[in-house]
């Protein structure tokens, strides 16, 4: 068994699955309320907050459980793509993952995104790919920005 933290999800990995666990990042919106609170600015800055900067600081206390709903919504849109099977999504809380074997530096030559890999930072790195089944594939989707680049890709195929 395994332990890993994420930016956005905290990972686990048992046996022959990975299983991906949204981080809530309710501690660092705590500190931020105190921190106004404390600056006497608190019903201020809520008040004057636009709805946009309101969502999307909802969006960041939930980025993991966007970015597993974004893995499962990829996986689910692409099924030709080469990405790590999603098995089980419990509302973007919890994705459940088949797992890989990890692939070293030099197999990334044969990556299966060679034609996009310079456009985002996430398809240049070793860990984000695994070898399911003898496949090399893609474990780690849950960026839109990504998955924008991916669904291109997989028009183009």
């Amino acid at each position: 068994m395994q332990f890993k933290s994420g930016t956005t999800r905290y990972v686990l990995c048992v046996g022959g699955v990975v299983i991906k666990i949204a981080r809530i990042k309710v501690l660092y919106w705590a500190k931020r309320l105190l921190h106004f609170r404390d600056e006497g600015v608190l019903l201020k800055k809520v008040n004057t907050t636009k709805a946009a900067q309101k969502f999307a600081a909802l969006k960041h206390l939930f980025c993991g459980v966007t970015a597993n709903l974004e893995e499962l919504r990829t996986y689910k849109n692409y099924p030709k793509l080469p990405l790590a099977p999603t098995l089980f999504s419990l509302f973007g809380f919890v994705n459940i993952q088949v797992r890989g074997a990890p692939i070293k530096a030099n197999e990334m030559v044969a990556c299966p995104f060679r034609e996009i890999a310079g456009r985002h930072i996430d398809l240049g790195y070793p860990e984000n790919f695994a070898r399911v089944n003898g496949r090399l594939v893609l474990v780690d989707c849950g960026h839109n920005e990504l998955n924008v680049l991916l669904a291109e890709y997989a028009e183009s195929i």
